[in-house]
C-alpha cells in the first residue's frame, strides 16, 4: 500500500517489480493500473548459466547437507544429463 501511494503521489517516479506481496498480485490490485509501475515475471533462473549451475551444483550441496556422500559416478552423470535435458526443454 505504501508503494502504491508513493507512486501515485509522485514520491517514487518508477517501480519495476518482479516480486510482489501478495504473490501473485491480485488482478484488481491498483499497482496493475499505475502507469509508472511495471510488473514483470520472474526471469532470474531463465538463463543457461544459472540452469547449468543448478544442474551441476545442487546435488553435491544436498548430499553434503544430509551427509550422504557422493553417489556413484555413472549414476551422477546420468542424472546430470537428465537434468540438463530438462533445463533445455524448459527453455523452449
Amino acid at each position: 500500500d505504501a508503494l502504491t501511494a508513493a507512486l501515485q503521489e509522485g514520491k517514487i517516479h518508477y517501480a519495476i517489480l518482479d516480486t510482489t506481496f501478495p504473490e501473485p498480485l491480485p488482478t484488481n490490485h491498483p499497482l496493475w493500473s499505475i502507469s509508472n509501475c511495471f510488473i514483470l515475471p520472474h526471469f532470474a533462473t531463465n538463463t543457461m548459466a544459472v540452469r547449468k549451475a543448478l544442474v551441476e551444483e545442487i546435488q553435491p550441496m544436498v548430499e553434503e547437507f544430509y551427509g550422504l556422500g557422493f553417489s556413484d559416478a555413472k549414476l551422477r552423470e546420468q542424472e546430470r544429463s537428465l537434468r540438463l535435458d530438462l533445463a533445455v526443454a524448459h527453455q523452449l
